[in-house]
């Protein structure tokens, strides 16, 4: 393959680049989004001054609030799974012990992606297998041989390509992914290779790549499954949701440097002093103390007397303060979290009209990351499933993540329940409606579960 042609990437994948990059800045903190450029050289700054200011800059980091926050919300409650035989696998409870072959757990595993998802907007999983094959069933048992999940992130996936089937369907062709020792993987549907970009010589790149391994495959298709956060208009290209969070976290940080110059500079008063003319030997002496100092020039200040200029540091501080203030507030409007930090950022407390539209919409939010998070993982199931060649019962597999967030209700519902149950509490009828219904708020899609607990829950008959 020529180099050029391996190194080639996805259209979609140049134009995001540069702000996948700075989303993760964002998400890493004060030091990454400095080195990423967020704050600026002023035109009559020494260089040395602004080192001085990027080594001190620091920041909030409500981009990685925002996420955790996201994140905490959306696995707080276990999913519901129904595996039927596979549970009682043991290559398969080897890999949920260890998914990645890294020693990750697969429910722990998903909980990092997904967070990863919620940055960049998506990242991807390749379901892949050492064997590729070469081991009968009973050999991959003896030595603990399985398919495991290998996570890339954006940067990462350098391209792919869709083809149409019969039916119109697009169904993924290949990808290319970029692999951590700097070689190429290339999967496609029926074969996979993995490639060694050309290296420089004599101060020019070579023309082909080298082709490193490769082979075929059973599965008839790309084991590569994208993990989407927020589905956007473009295929594959998922929403972040600290897509405009970053760019006002980059202006926080900014602000905050801009007030640490104030304090530096302004904040303490400065003795103002006539310059002296220098000695013979050329030098000069001016005896100070432990504050700074101004001189002026006599000709120009005649008969001027030392004296200390005022600090004027509290009102830009405080204006710094307010427009940051501000900010926060808005990035957790933007977020629609408001309600959780309804009086600790804007200081006022908000109205319970407008903290319940605040958790629908989280809750709207955090349920279409629920569905994709869904879809994701009831695809990795399927994939290895195909390559342990059980691709037939995939149909009986069953992922159901809950799609209702809203804590206050829920607690509402649980206090109203236990105040009704202390003045009917001799009614066994109204016991066992009361605790379906909560079932039925923690397990909304409960299904058969939620049958069996309603004959579980069934009064004695007298």
């Amino acid at each position: 393959m020529k180099n050029d042609e391996l190194l080639k990437t996805h259209a979609e994948y140049g134009a995001m680049l540069e702000r996948w990059r700075f989303w993760m800045a964002a998400y890493e903190g004060a030091s990454a989004l400095v080195a990423a450029g967020a704050l600026t050289r002023h035109p009559r700054e020494d260089a040395q001054s602004y080192r001085d200011r990027c080594n001190e800059a620091v920041g909030f980091n409500y981009s990685r609030s925002i996420v955790h926050l996201f994140g905490n919300y959306l696995f707080e409650k276990p999913p519901m799974r129904d595996l039927g035989g596979l549970a009682e696998d043991s290559l398969w409870q080897a890999f949920e012990a260890d998914c990645d072959l890294f020693g990750s757990d697969f429910a722990a595993f998903l909980v990092e992606q997904q967070k990863y998802a919620s940055v960049y907007g998506h990242v991807g999983v390749l379901v892949d297998t050492p064997g590729r094959g070469a081991m009968t069933r009973k050999e991959e048992r003896e030595h603990g041989v399985y398919p495991y999940v290998a996570a890339y992130h954006p940067e990462a996936i350098l391209d792919w390509a869709y083809e149409r089937e019969e039916g119109g369907r697009p169904r993924l062709a290949w990808v290319k992914l970029l692999e951590e020792d700097g070689t190429v993987l290339v999967y496609g549907r029926e074969r996979w290779e993995r490639w060694r970009p050309a290296e420089t010589r004599a101060g020019a790149v070579a023309a082909d790549a080298e082709l490193v391994s490769g082979g075929e495959h059973p599965l008839g298709q790309v084991p590569f499954v994208w993990l989407m956060n927020i589905r956007g208009r473009r295929r594959n290209i998922g929403v972040s949701d600290i897509a405009d969070i970053a760019l006002l976290d980059a202006s926080i940080l900014r602000d905050l440097s801009l007030g640490s110059e104030v304090i530096k500079n302004s904040a303490f008063p400065m003795f103002r002093t006539p310059k002296q003319p220098p000695d013979a030997s050329g030098e000069r002496e001016v005896e100070v103390g432990p504050r700074a100092v101004l001189e002026w020039d006599p000709e120009y200040e005649n008969g001027a007397k030392q004296d200390w200029l005022e600090a004027a540091a509290r009102e830009p501080i405080e204006a710094i303060l307010l427009w940051t203030s501000k900010k926060a507030e808005e990035i957790y409007r933007m977020a629609n979290a408001g309600g959780l930090n309804a009086t600790q950022v804007s200081g006022e407390a908000k109205s319970g009209v407008a903290l319940r539209q605040e958790f629908q919409l989280l809750n709207t939010v955090l349920a279409a990351k629920a569905n994709n998070l869904e879809e994701a993982e009831r695809a990795i199931i399927g994939l290895w499933l195909a390559w342990q060649g059980r691709g037939g019962e995939v149909g009986r597999i069953s992922v159901e993540r809950p799609r209702n967030f809203s804590v206050e209700d829920l607690a509402a519902d649980l206090e109203n329940a236990a105040r009704g149950a202390e003045l009917i509490a001799e009614s066994p009828t109204f016991q066992s409606e009361i605790k379906m219904l909560m079932a039925k708020r923690l397990l909304p899609k409960g299904g058969a579960v939620l049958e069996r607990i309603r004959t579980e829950l069934q009064p004695p008959a007298e």
